[in-house]
């Protein structure tokens, strides 16, 4: 297995002279024009076409991963309108997750604490909810629980509703190097052009992408000396007083390739009523791993079900919650004892260690 990243920010020191090593080599002199052509000409929408395509050549050589990530959160909200108004006023919350995939299967485990339901009420995190979606290449499954206590897990196994539930999954997996979806950009611009300056975005100078797509104005921000990844954006969604954006982001290179591993993205939404929710979030990844060894980390094993948790098989419309069978080990078990489904965990995790974990040390955080 590819060695782990455990990306320590108490670690991050030296900061010029790791920046001196591990830097980009410059573009060809002649692999960029040395004049943008005018916004609304041909050749300034096939530059601004070609670097997106760069930053999406530069995503496509992440397939096999996993990371964890933690998320700050902070909100003021002006919010009157069951059942929203338990958040108004400020409130924090955090987040950890851990994501994984093979670029076929998926897996994704979180964690939430502080004012999850309301403004006024902090969970701990001893206590928080957790929730997970695995889709193993044959099952999926979705537990929702708390970290103290085994709650419930569905187990679905129908096509139909299997591509419904992978759907879902893989709108969740959205890690913070693929936060603007630029494929979509790329196929649904109506407008595209390129400003003819470049602009500086900490210590990093950037290309500046203006884009349309319907009901949205999306800039972006691209950094060549970071094979061509967003550094910022903004987005404004008109229909819906809805607007995000990017910033503050860090980018290290791992295993030869450069991957933000810290922003910070800003949510604001205005309401006819005069009500408005402004987040705050900030993202930092502190570990991951490109093709890891997804079968000696159990990426894919639903190994985080706790026994004596209520199991929904393929679950009806109506279907009642009383007699529900259990979780135990990895089976399904009906009230009698009967095994209904086997997950294959008990024998997966027999004989298997899990595998070291190295620790890198990195110069602080680099300035954008």
């Amino acid at each position: 297995m590819k060695k782990l990243l455990l990306i320590s920010l108490l670690g991050w020191v030296a900061a010029g002279a790791w920046a001196a090593t591990n830097s980009l080599a410059e573009s060809p002199a002649d692999s960029l024009p040395d004049r943008i052509a005018a916004p609304g000409t041909s050749a300034n929408r096939r530059f601004a076409l070609s670097l997106l395509q760069k930053q999406v050549e530069t995503m496509a050589r992440i397939q096999s991963f996993r990371y964890v990530e933690e998320i700050s959160i902070s909100n003021q909200n002006r919010l009157t309108v069951a059942p929203y108004a338990n958040l108004n006023g400020n409130s924090r919350q955090m987040e950890r997750n851990i994501y994984s995939t093979d670029g076929h299967r998926s897996s994704v485990r979180f964690y939430t604490w502080g004012n999850v339901k309301s403004a006024t009420e902090f969970i701990p995190q001893e206590k928080c909810p957790y929730n997970s979606l695995l889709w193993d290449g044959k099952v999926f499954f979705e537990c929702v629980a708390t970290a103290d206590k085994p709650g419930r897990v569905t187990v679905e196994t129908r096509p139909a509703e299997l591509r419904r539930d992978r759907q879902r999954l893989d709108e969740m997996l959205t890690p913070l190097w693929n936060r603007w979806n630029v494929s979509q950009i790329l196929k649904q611009a109506s407008s595209l052009s390129i400003r003819t300056n470049q602009e500086q975005v900490g210590q990093l100078q950037c290309y500046v992408i203006d884009a349309s797509t319907p009901g949205e104005k999306h800039t972006l921000w691209i950094a060549p000396e970071r094979e061509y990844n967003i550094v910022k954006t903004t987005w404004q969604k008109m229909r819906d007083s809805v607007s995000l954006s990017l910033d503050a982001v860090v980018c290290r290179q791992i295993e030869g390739i450069w991957i933000p591993v810290e922003g910070e993205v800003r949510r604001s939404q205005s309401f006819r009523n005069g009500d408005y929710a402004q987040e705050v979030r900030h993202h930092r990844l502190t570990e991951i791993t490109l093709n890891p060894d997804h079968e000696a980390l159990h990426s894919f094993i639903p190994d985080d079900v706790k026994n004596g948790a209520s199991v929904w098989f393929n679950p009806v419309m109506g279907q009642r919650l009383i007699g529900l069978p259990s979780w135990q080990d990895g089976r399904v078990v009906d009230r009698q004892g009967h095994i209904l489904f086997e997950s294959g965990l008990t024998d997966t995790n027999s004989g298997t260690t899990t595998p070291a974990v190295k620790k890198v040390t990195q110069p602080e955080g680099e300035s954008l």
